[in-house]
């Protein structure tokens, strides 16, 4: 078997820790094969393609946790995994049924080239996510970012064409292009100051206008299965564009980071025309979208609840300014976090018929971007999200507690706003034990 070189976190001078905390705030997400799991899902969900035992995700994951902290290499990975892998059935070819289709298909469970091929990609993508929340920190001083590609026999003409390419940290580019661009891919991206660039003479490229998309048709060698992705490229030339693999035009960075960068600016925007721009494009990106659900279905499967969080998304501006007017410390970023689906599977709401299908919380960020009506509370002091219900005469609320001036409101409430809950309630009893206030 060809070895590979994957102890990247070193090699690129990368601390570890950076890469390890990424892995870590992987869900795990079941999935039948790799187009069930696309772009920014992957960034937020660990998921290997024709595995469908959580037990052998958890195995998986914690081995890559493993190569990342302790540095072990790709011989220390499928040595260790093999022999668990056979155990557990999940091991060279059988026949299994495609959940999409129904149709029974022969598929290649483990083996050695595909273990390897889990550890390289996955090590790749954390370490590179890694790389970019050490550069996005080290931006003011930094401020500009170089492609490297390793210019040998194996790298791709795609990825020779952009080796020294230097844009803007900023600049969309690194949005779709920041690597891993495609299966072991080995590029990576260097941060450059404006000293260097200047003593290089090396020139600042912008993709403004330059960016295009296409659509593309991914058929599955094995059950023949069809499917339409779009895949984004960089215009280099005329009639030369240097385009990602497909699946791969995303950062796993900027995506895992999205949620502290918001939390460092979002309470720094002060004109609302900005914020409800900034807001409407977070609470309606279906990769969010997705991305949230893969998190929350592994939060499911992956019991008991570890104080984990992730952002639901963003409140308008007018619920923002109630909030705060009412003496709360709004941030206006709203968080899930994963011990409320306990709370929310309750014996009490279980009991009442007010308990909410699991199926429906893993959508619960495409939800909070189209409530039906949202009201202070000014009883318990809290927004109320309210939303539709399939049965007449029935809704769903979500109290989401904000965190007041109070130093133990804060301490108990964290200084984000969090969901206490979500349930059924008989529209009729939406005002008993409440008095609410409407914002909208």
């Amino acid at each position: 078997m060809k070895k590979h070189a994957i102890d990247l976190a070193y090699a690129l001078t990368l601390p570890p820790e950076k890469a390890v905390a990424y892995f870590r705030r992987k869900g795990r997400r079941v999935s039948f094969d790799w187009h069930s799991m696309w772009k920014e899902a992957h960034a937020t969900a660990f998921t290997v393609a024709n595995c469908a035992k959580l037990d052998v995700l958890r195995d998986l994951q914690l081995a890559i946790r493993t190569m990342l902290k302790e540095g072990k290499s790709e011989k220390w990975f499928i040595q260790t995994l093999e022999p668990v892998m056979r155990a557990k059935g999940w091991w060279g070819p059988r026949d299994e049924v495609n959940p999409r289709t129904g149709e029974i298909i022969n598929v290649q469970q483990g083996s050695q080239w595909r273990l390897g091929l889990i550890a390289r990609q996955n090590v790749q993508s954390a370490v590179n996510a890694g790389r970019w929340q050490e550069q996005w920190e080290n931006r003011e001083d930094q401020p500009f970012l170089r492609y490297v590609s390793l210019n040998d026999a194996r790298t791709r003409p795609d990825h020779r064409a952009l080796h020294g390419k230097i844009f803007p940290l900023e600049d969309p580019f690194w949005q779709s292009h920041y690597p891993p661009n495609g299966w072991n891919c080995r590029c990576y991206v260097q941060g450059v100051s404006e000293a260097r660039l200047k003593r290089r003479g090396w020139k600042v490229e912008r993709s403004e206008g330059k960016m295009v998309s296409r659509e593309i048709r991914i058929r599955d060698r094995r059950s023949g299965e069809v499917t339409p992705r779009s895949v984004t490229g960089y215009e280099l030339g005329p009639g030369r564009v240097v385009w990602t693999d497909a699946g791969f035009d995303y950062n796993a960075g900027a995506v895992s980071l999205a949620d502290n960068i918001l939390r460092e600016r979002i309470r720094g925007l002060k004109d609302p025309a900005l914020y409800e721009q900034a807001r409407q494009a977070f609470n309606n990106s279906t990769a969010r979208h997705e991305g949230f659900a893969a998190v929350v279905e592994g939060w499911q499967k992956d019991k008991p609840p570890r104080k984990r969080t992730a952002i639901l998304g963003l409140m308008r501006w007018q619920e923002l300014l109630h909030a705060r007017a009412q003496g709360a410390d709004a941030s206006g970023v709203v968080v899930f976090a994963d011990d409320r689906l306990q709370h929310a599977g309750r014996g009490i709401h279980q009991t009442k018929g007010t308990a909410v299908p699991d199926a429906v919380y893993p959508q619960l960020a495409a939800l909070f971007s189209r409530p039906e009506a949202v009201y202070w509370d000014e009883t318990h002091e809290n927004l109320l999200y309210l939303f539709p219900d399939p049965e007449d005469g029935w809704c769903r609320i979500m109290p989401v507690n904000v965190p007041g001036t109070d130093k133990k409101k804060q301490k108990k409430l964290g200084r984000h706003d969090g969901v206490a809950s979500f349930y059924r309630l008989e529209r009729s009893n939406l005002h008993r034990g409440r008095k609410l206030q409407k914002i909208r």
